[in-house]
């Protein structure tokens, strides 16, 4: 792969998720498990947002517990991105996006995640090792 190909092939799209009523504790779990750093969050099958490795971070340094605080409060809220239009602040991608656009997106927004729609409005996440990996090797 290179970096004009399209991220499709790179995507997750058995992404490992997690209900947002969850606990951090719980998505750390589900991370190491899975040995990824970001989850898909649904509640009652709609997707909410993605919760990272440094959200989790983030949320430990401002001194939360991680077995009582709930993965909602510090996730990246978002809405499925459907018809081309942004519905939130979630960053978000179609499969027809190239490798180097989305690692454009990326730097610009300051994230490694980012949640990726597909032809059937399938939801994947794609990290920037994922793209990397697509570009490089």
């Amino acid at each position: 792969m290179k970096l004009n190909d399209s991220i499709q092939a790179v995507v997750n799209w058995n992404s490992p998720s997690i209900q947002g009523d969850e606990t951090l504790q719980a998505a750390v779990r589900k991370m190491a498990e899975n040995n990824v750093s970001g989850l898909i969050v649904y509640q009652e099958g709609n997707v909410l947002g993605v919760i990272t490795d440094w959200d989790i971070m983030h949320s430990l340094d401002s001194g939360n517990d991680p077995t009582d605080t709930k993965v909602a409060k510090f996730m990246t809220s978002c809405e499925v991105m459907l018809d081309k239009e942004i519905k939130s602040p979630c960053v978000q991608l179609d499969t027809s996006i190239k490798i180097k656009d989305a690692l454009r997106v990326m730097a610009m927004e300051n994230v490694h995640h980012l949640m990726v729609t597909g032809p059937n409005n399938e939801t994947g996440l794609i990290s920037s090792l994922d793209l990397l990996k697509g570009a490089c090797c």
